[in-house]
């Protein structure tokens, strides 16, 4: 029912194209892939960076918030948490003393989080990934599992680093890996906002303008 419904869909636009390909093989439709707004203007480069990492966002299951906390209980180095969900309560009695859990924080809490952290750990596998976008428009390097939407939004050696495997000691190795790596914030900062709002509107625009044309000259044969 779903694939007979999807065929009578006039236009498919794909969040990214990791979304695309997955309509290709189910729907057997083509697509074009806008990515979705990021409020990058709301975050700014700081002049001082913290000494910790920083996770942001809803804490469910997918999140695999378990693989970070492993992951810094073996390293013992500083780790933010910031968010709320049903992991909280799972991993938090597992955490050492160098994971710290700050509950749900306002926006002005959390863009200076952002600024401030060393580095941006996400070990999820998200559609496009809105999360890491704002890190990286505070100048933050990020540190994710390399599948989904982070592929196409991180760059590996400029903006960030991945790891490959789903498991603790894959993100051990990364974060030791980006310990000794150098990063550019102004890079990274300039970078994000090739995902802001205005430049999702102008595409958005641009793609609805270019079609209604095409469906008002068809209408009129």
């Amino acid at each position: 029912m779903d694939y007979k419904a999807a065929q009578r869909v006039d236009l498919f636009i794909a969040n990214s194209m990791h979304v695309q390909k997955r309509i290709a093989t189910y729907y057997k439709r083509q697509s074009t892939v806008i990515y979705p707004p990021v409020s990058v203007e709301r975050f700014s480069l700081s002049t001082e960076r913290g000494d910790y990492y920083l996770i942001v966002g809803r804490q469910v299951a997918y999140k695999r918030l378990d693989l970070a906390v492993d992951a810094f209980n073996e390293l013992g180095l500083p780790l933010k948490v910031s968010g709320v969900g049903e992991e909280i309560a799972k991993q938090k009695p597992r955490a050492k003393s160098n994971i710290e859990f700050l509950g749900r924080v306002g926006d002005e809490q959390l863009a200076d989080l952002y600024a401030g952290a060393k580095g941006f750990i996400f070990p999820a596998e998200e559609d496009f990934g809105i999360v890491p976008v704002e890190a990286m428009a505070s100048g933050t390097p990020v540190i994710a599992y390399g599948e989904g939407g982070v592929l196409e939004t991180v760059i590996d050696g400029k903006t960030g680093t991945f790891f490959h495997e789903k498991s603790a000691l894959a993100l051990v190795e990364a974060i030791k890996r980006f310990e000794k790596m150098k990063f550019d914030p102004s890079f990274i900062r300039k970078h994000a906002l090739t995902f802001g709002d205005m430049v999702y509107r102008r595409k958005m625009e641009s793609y609805v303008d270019e079609h209604w044309l095409e469906y008002t000259k068809s209408r009129k044969r």
